[in-house]
């Protein structure tokens, strides 16, 4: 007899087949394999992810996954009540419900100081991903402090600010907002004056003194802001909330790869943030874990929040 909490999978699609990246994505999108993505009518996996047919665009799922929390009354959904949310999340943008939903995306970041125990592989995937040098050029860097409750570890990447010092002293119009609220540099416009480097009081910015590494399967014509590949000589880069994944609805690299869960990433307006695993209301979690912002007294107002590294977990 057939167990029915594992379904049977269909000889058209392996696993074994699977990517790394297919498996984030589909973290990503609160779905299991063996209950939805492996199921015949919903394609098969290929080398570049899961078949497009499977994936709701980014605005859509956290637009949908808002409606199915606030249906469940709860701010978390962990574990199969995700895949449960997420056939929720879909029903509520096919029939409407969720357009009644903000549309504008303002991208966050929480960050639990309580749970980094500083491996850096954060810093790892996001040196391999952007394929920056093995020197100081950290988009996020992770270093040791002192608190009331002994040492911890803070990844500090962009802090993404709504109230941007670089935006507003780079001359030529380089570094910008784009429309989804992500602070980007165009290279083909930056002309290397470092206004932004010197304006930025999170040191989050770095500059290409070497010729930058080109990955083989991209030319200069591939480049553009969100991937930030191939980067020119003479120009600046930084963390963009890795761009370029939110356009194929994947987590940032930095949060895919942390083996805490101690990154969460998500919407503001829709109020959802996941952290690949869990699912979770963000101003419950900034809330009730006591969240501040890094520099606050700045200004700037940054869209990445930490959870103090002295509260149990």
């Amino acid at each position: 007899m057939t167990d029915p909490a594992t379904p049977p999978q269909p000889a058209s699609a392996p696993v074994s087949q699977t990517s790394v990246g297919s498996t984030e994505l589909a973290r990503f999108l609160g779905v299991d394999y063996s209950e939805r993505d492996l199921q015949p009518d919903h394609g098969t996996f290929d080398a570049d992810g899961l078949h497009p047919a499977t994936v709701l665009n980014r605005r859509a799922f956290f637009r949908g996954l808002a409606v199915a929390l606030a249906a469940a009354g709860v701010a978390k959904l962990g574990g199969s009540a995700v895949a449960q949310a997420m056939t929720d999340a879909e029903a509520a943008v096919a029939d409407g419900t969720a357009e009644q939903l903000a549309t504008a995306e303002r991208w966050v970041m929480v960050i639990d100081l309580a749970k980094c125990n500083g491996c850096k592989q954060c810093m790892t995937a996001c040196k391999t991903g952007h394929s920056l040098p093995e020197d100081d050029q950290h988009w996020i860097d992770v270093w040791e402090e002192q608190g009331p409750y002994g040492t911890f570890f803070r990844p500090r990447p962009c802090m993404q600010c709504d109230n941007s010092p670089c935006t507003t002293v780079c001359p030529v119009g380089a570094t910008y907002t784009n429309d989804a609220g992500i602070i980007l540099v165009d290279n083909n416009k930056c002309i290397g004056c470092r206004m932004c480097m010197v304006a930025c009081p999170y040191d989050a910015r770095y500059f290409w003194w070497n010729e930058p590494e080109t990955p083989a399967h991209l030319t200069e014509d591939d480049y553009s802001p969100e991937l930030t590949m191939p980067a020119r000589r003479g120009t600046v880069g930084k963390c963009v909330f890795c761009a370029d994944y939110l356009q194929q609805s994947r987590l940032p690299r930095c949060v895919q790869q942390c083996p805490q869960n101690a990154m969460w990433f998500g919407e503001k307006t829709t109020d959802v943030v996941t952290n690949g695993d869990d699912v979770r209301r963000l101003t419950e979690l900034l809330e009730t874990g006591g969240a501040t912002r890094y520099k606050e007294e700045k200004g700037t107002e940054p869209k990445v929040f930490y959870l103090p590294h002295g509260r149990e977990v």
